[in-house]
């Protein structure tokens, strides 16, 4: 079980040694008190604020702050954002929760013709809405433009 953590935002953090760390300007973790202290600026974004708790949670399992590039951290850090992603786009879509990821073949399998193109328009507006985000990311968000 990860432990549990408690949460401070500061304004200024002391100087870590989290080298090949993605995030190592944006927090510092204090293992005997067992507290993540995270850098103000980053409530800014609540994606990035998210994101930022997932790796910082899963170097804490890990007991390794340092580094991204570890195949523990990855694992689990994958497994973790895997899990986050998943129910996310099942509130999204309004699906409930089974406890498992929902299978998105079986979801729409009646809706699909033998191409694969859907054959009629999806019925919900915020999955039709989240599905297009999917195939057609916003400017900017995977480009340099």
């Amino acid at each position: 079980q990860t432990p549990a953590i408690s949460l401070q935002i500061a304004a200024g953090l002391p100087n870590n040694n989290y080298f090949n760390n993605a995030f190592r300007n944006s927090f510092f973790y204090q293992e005997s008190e067992e507290t993540l202290f995270v850098r103000r600026q980053r409530l800014q974004s609540v994606g990035g604020f998210s994101l930022l708790l997932l790796h910082c949670l899963s170097h804490v399992k890990i007991k390794d702050m340092s580094s991204d590039s570890s195949p523990a951290f990855q694992r689990l850090f994958f497994k973790i954002l895997q899990a986050c992603l998943g129910e996310l786009f099942q509130a999204r879509l309004g699906m409930p929760s089974p406890g498992q990821e929902a299978n998105l073949c079986v979801a729409f399998q009646d809706q699909e013709s033998p191409s694969g193109v859907l054959k009629r328009t999806l019925s919900d507006s915020h999955a039709a809405s989240l599905l297009y985000r999917f195939h057609k990311p916003s400017r900017g968000l995977l480009s340099e433009d």
